[in-house]
C-alpha cells in the first residue's frame, strides 16, 4: 500500500488524460493487457501521441515511453485499468522490453526489444515513484 500511495502522489501532479494515437486506426484491439500493452508499445514507434481532452500532441513517433504514457494509452481502450495494472505488466514482460532511467524526463522508460535491436534493460536505481522497478511486480495485488 505504501508503494501505491507512492504512485499515486507522483501521479496526482502530472497529466493523466488518456491519449490517443494520431494517425493510427487500429480495430483488432487486443483484450488481453499484456497483449494491449505491446499493441501500443508497436504504435507509438511509428504514431504520435496525441491528449484526448484538449488534441495537444504530446510525443512524437519512436521515442521512449514512460509506464503513464503507456497507461495513458491503454485507459483510453480500457478505462478500467488502473496505472499498478500496467506497471505489473511491464514488470512481468521485461523480457519483451528494452529500457532506463531517462534523466531528461525524469522517468523508467520502455521500448519494444524486438523493434530495437540496440540497448538492453536497465532499472538499478529508483523510477519517478521512488522505488526500484524490481518492486513494479504485483504492486496491482
Amino acid at each position: 500500500m505504501k508503494l501505491q500511495k507512492a504512485v499515486l502522489s507522483y501521479l496526482s501532479y502530472h497529466d493523466t488524460s488518456p491519449l490517443v494515437f494520431l494517425e493510427d486506426k487500429s480495430e483488432n484491439i487486443p483484450d488481453d493487457l499484456d497483449e494491449l500493452i505491446i499493441f501500443c508499445l508497436e504504435r507509438m514507434s511509428y504514431n504520435s501521441s496525441k491528449n484526448y481532452i484538449n488534441n495537444r500532441i504530446e510525443t512524437d513517433p519512436n521515442k521512449w515511453r514512460s509506464s503513464i504514457d503507456i497507461w495513458r494509452h491503454v485507459k483510453f481502450y480500457k478505462p478500467e485499468i488502473t496505472i499498478f495494472d500496467v506497471m505489473d505488466s511491464l514488470y512481468r514482460q521485461q523480457d519483451e522490453l528494452v529500457g532506463h532511467y531517462c534523466i531528461t524526463v525524469q522517468r523508467q522508460v520502455f521500448k519494444l526489444r524486438m523493434l530495437n535491436t540496440r540497448g538492453g534493460f536497465y532499472s538499478d536505481i529508483d523510477t519517478e515513484f521512488g522505488f526500484e522497478f524490481i518492486d513494479w511486480g504485483g504492486i496491482n495485488k
